[in-house]
């Protein structure tokens, strides 16, 4: 015998259909979407971008090894500089520093305190002599003291006094006793010629006679002659 269906069973069952077809629908018109998104994607395009920007990447990767790699070289370059030949008369300076050393015929070195100090003695202005060398080779050469500024070749003042003094070898300093001697000795010029000497290298000089007369042992003229080279006002030649 039949088993009777109840009116509201079957409208649960009508309801239940009704939303399996909506569901069914929805799937299709979803998968429908779907498909039309994915044929409008620009594939190429895409793949031309991730190239670009892999590209961009390897250019940055390359960029900082080779920074890095110069960089190793400097400094390869600086540990491993090779000692050089130093003799007297030569003008050296560590390496990696600005400091100045002129080598006696003592083989010892000498600073030279300043740019005044150095274009009395190469008054070509060029620094194309100086020599640099490693700062350990730098280091197993004595020092022995500072350059003065050459005899003769311009008069000079301490940096607190305005007295002005004219030098002779040694660097014996000598009072100007008129202005009327300056001019006889440096041009009208002269005193444009003065160089500030800083207090702290004033102790490399010392006291003389007063500059009196142009004909004197210590004229600037005799003394130019008299120091030709940075060995003779050091008193090593």
């Amino acid at each position: 015998m039949k088993k009777k269906i109840s009116s509201k069973s079957a409208v649960k069952q009508k309801v239940s259909a009704g939303q399996k077809v909506l569901i069914a629908v929805g799937l299709v018109a979803g998968l429908g979407a779907i498909a039309a998104g994915a044929g409008s994607f620009d594939y190429d395009r895409y793949k031309a971008r991730r190239l670009y920007y892999k590209q961009q990447q390897a250019m940055k990767t390359m960029q900082k090894t080779s920074q890095n790699k110069a960089s190793q070289t400097v400094q390869t370059a600086q540990k491993k500089m090779a000692y050089k030949r130093v003799y007297p008369g030569m003008v050296v300076r560590p390496q990696g520093m600005s400091s100045l050393y002129y080598i006696g015929a003592d083989f010892k070195r000498y600073q030279i305190p300043n740019a005044v100090t150095y274009k009395s003695w190469y008054p070509t202005n060029s620094y194309g002599n100086v020599v640099t060398i490693p700062k350990d080779q730098m280091q197993k050469i004595a020092l022995a003291g500072n350059v003065r500024i050459r005899p003769g070749s311009r008069p000079i003042k301490i940096t607190s006094n305005p007295k002005v003094y004219t030098i002779s070898k040694g660097g014996v300093l000598h009072a100007v006793a008129s202005e009327a001697l300056m001019v006889q000795a440096y041009g009208p010029k002269w005193a444009l010629k003065v160089a500030d000497v800083p207090d702290v290298f004033f102790i490399n000089y010392s006291i003389g006679a007063p500059f009196t007369s142009i004909d004197s042992d210590y004229a600037p003229k005799k003394a130019l002659q008299s120091t030709p080279t940075i060995d003779y006002d050091l008193g090593l030649k």
